[in-house]
């Protein structure tokens, strides 16, 4: 067995089997114990840390909150597993969160997974001869995914003759975009893919493969037979029922231009991305192992709503922050007199009336200060309270107070 740390890491860490280890992404991309009886242990103890992880405040972590960004809610039907050749043990990685021990999907297979699919609308429509919808395809490929897309057909030369068709098609279409005479120049795409995040805890499992012919597959044996005994492959995997968000976003200036030099004038490539992930994720699946069932994902409306309802909390709590600093802001531009009347004028109209019965207490400035957000803030009240007849004490008593404090400092009444 092979310890991968130094002596001194090992001893920190309490020992080869590193108990005093809480990072699940250390413990299965940098520190582990290496050889085939030890792996078990080892995908056990990724498992058993992730189970402890505390998933960050949804603030810090919502791409949803980009300008632009568009996003869908996706819940795991089968388990999941992505990039499981990469880390130390073999076929056993998975993407954790380097800081927070969470796991996600990268932006590069997100984009990976949709744009595949936008390359199969255009080709199957290419296919069955649908001109026009296969140009609509490949315009929105193009602007949207970029150019050239790295999707191929397999096969001899026949079949590579879309291809041929497309590069053709789009160089001869928007040359300002992709090349004149036929030659096809390299276009980046309009939207950016972040990383799909859980929603919530994601909980992480130790699953399991067989491989049933080793001495086959080592070449001891020239053919594939029942006989030998089957070897166990433990490897991390998220388990069913994980629900993920993810996230698109803008990132070109030039879209709308190029989208109305394409005749797309309606066309929005970020809400184009996020459908042709949606039918991705739900007919291709995403991650490794996909033929096999894992990584296939159903909408969850429920956590869409919940997530949009978050978003407009969001908006509301940011809205009423920037109104805050504007008023504070005009707040300070004012003199010390007018602050004072603008604060008074906030007050609700109870707390207003029960502030008039302090005119008789207070001094020349503060009474002058009272007087005028009556005035200019509350006009209602002294409408309501001028007319008052002697019945109806408390309005007509304020009135008196408020013609007495007015006449003395010569404020004159409406």
């Amino acid at each position: 067995m092979t310890i991968t740390s130094t002596k001194q890491v090992c001893d920190l860490l309490g020992g080869s089997s590193f108990p005093r280890l809480e990072s699940p992404s250390l413990r299965l991309e940098k520190l582990v114990q290496l050889g085939h009886a030890a792996k078990k242990g080892e995908v056990d103890a990724v498992v058993g840390l992730a189970s402890r992880q505390q998933m960050p405040t949804v603030g810090s972590r919502r791409y949803s909150a980009i300008p632009g960004a568009s996003a869908t809610v996706q819940q795991l039907q089968s388990r999941l597993i992505v990039n499981q050749a990469g880390g130390i043990l073999e076929n056993a990685g998975l993407c954790l969160h380097r800081h927070f021990g969470f796991p996600y999907i990268p932006g590069s297979a997100v984009k990976g997974v949709a744009r595949h699919y936008a390359w199969m609308l255009w080709h199957d429509a290419w296919e069955e001869g649908d001109t026009d919808a296969a140009q609509s395809h490949a315009l929105k490929l193009a602007l949207t995914f970029g150019y050239p897309t790295g999707d191929r057909l397999p096969g001899g030369a026949s079949e590579r003759d879309p291809m041929d068709h497309l590069d053709g098609f789009l160089a001869a279409t928007l040359p300002e975009l992709f090349g004149t005479d036929g030659r096809l120049a390299t276009y980046a795409g309009s939207v950016a893919f972040f990383p799909a995040q859980p929603i919530g805890k994601a909980k992480l499992v130790t699953d399991l493969v067989n491989c049933h012919h080793p001495e086959y597959y080592a070449g001891k044996r020239t053919t594939a037979t029942d006989d030998e005994n089957p070897i166990p492959n433990p490897f991390p995997a998220v388990e069913t029922g994980a629900s993920f968000e993810f996230v698109v976003a803008p990132v070109r200036r030039e879209t709308a231009w190029a989208c109305k030099l394409a005749g797309l004038v309606d066309f929005v490539p970020a809400e184009f991305a996020v459908d042709c992930l949606k039918r991705a994720v739900e007919v291709n699946g995403i991650g490794a192992k996909t033929a096999a069932g894992y990584g296939w994902f159903e909408e969850d409306h429920n956590a869409a709503k919940q997530l949009a309802a978050e978003k407009v909390r969001r908006q509301r709590v940011a809205r009423e922050k920037r109104d805050a600093e504007a008023e504070r802001a005009r707040l300070d531009s004012m003199s010390s007199e007018d602050r004072e009347v603008a604060l008074l004028g906030k007050l609700e109209r109870d707390v207003f009336i029960a502030k008039l019965k302090e005119l008789g207490t207070e001094d020349d400035a503060n009474c002058r200060v009272i007087l005028r957000a009556l005035l200019e803030h509350h006009p209602g009240i002294w409408d309501a309270d001028k007319k008052a007849k002697p019945k109806k004490k408390k309005a007509f008593e304020r009135a008196e107070l408020v013609r007495k404090v007015a006449a003395r400092l010569g404020v004159e009444l409406p």
